[in-house]
């Protein structure tokens, strides 16, 4: 049997604990114990066997109200307890507010980090090769993680972040290039039938360079794509 309410109490307003955000999922918070065998072997067991429930809502809410339904699924059967959600949004909440200067420190924050690190960024995903002219470089970006925008006059676009840094041997940057750049396909074109959107990158590489690191960021999306090229290579 189930049941609505609504207009409930968020249950993740103010501070989430664990023991708190686990039930109001669906989970179990497992805490206060050191056998870790056995807390990992009743979590895969209690999630081996469900069922799936679905139901049609009492009544239409609009997107300005964005209320809190709480849901109450009981068993018929005496001596059964149910594990489920206990509740959901009617619809998703606008994303918070960010200041331009909030959005520049995160901006320079993601790809600072990304600019000196060696690990792989794979959410775009990026091929990096040298162009014929010392200094330029051939990007292409994989379309399929790219976010596109479709314009009035349907030119499909696509808002990237590019950073190119030179680093040395102690993994320092000692020459960087940043831009904003559009991507974009003609009207005709589906984009499934592009599979790389094609950018270019300059910079005047440092003799003492020993690798040259590209960082593309979709700026709709956050997503981050990283490669590397080595000396011999620019």
């Amino acid at each position: 049997m189930l049941s609505e309410a609504h207009n409930a109490k968020n249950p993740f307003d103010g501070t989430i604990s664990f023991n708190t955000f686990a039930p109001e999922t669906g989970g179990r918070a497992f805490s206060l114990g050191n056998d870790i065998d056995h807390q990992i072997r009743a979590s895969v067991e209690q999630g081996t066997t469900f069922y799936t429930l679905s139901y049609s809502p009492q009544m239409n809410v609009s997107e300005a109200e964005q209320e809190y339904r709480r849901l109450t699924v009981r068993c018929l059967r005496p001596g059964l307890h149910v594990m489920t959600r206990r509740g959901y949004f009617s619809a998703p909440p606008p994303p918070p507010a960010v200041s331009p200067k909030q959005l520049k420190k995160e901006l320079s924050f993601d790809l600072g980090a990304a600019a000196v690190s060696k690990m792989s960024y794979t959410a775009i995903g990026l091929l990096a090769s040298p162009a014929e002219q010392p200094g330029a470089f051939i990007l292409q970006v994989d379309s399929s993680s790219m976010s596109w925008q479709t314009g009035e006059d349907g030119e499909h676009r696509s808002e990237l972040l590019l950073l190119t840094v030179a680093l040395d041997k102690n993994d320092k940057p000692i020459a960087k290039s940043a831009s904003s750049v559009t991507a974009r396909m003609p009207a005709d074109r589906a984009l499934s039938s592009v599979p790389f959107a094609t950018l270019q990158a300059q910079l005047n590489i440092p003799a003492n360079a020993t690798r040259v690191r590209f960082i593309v960021r979709d700026m709709s999306s956050g997503r981050i794509g990283s490669a590397d090229l080595l000396p011999d290579t620019h």
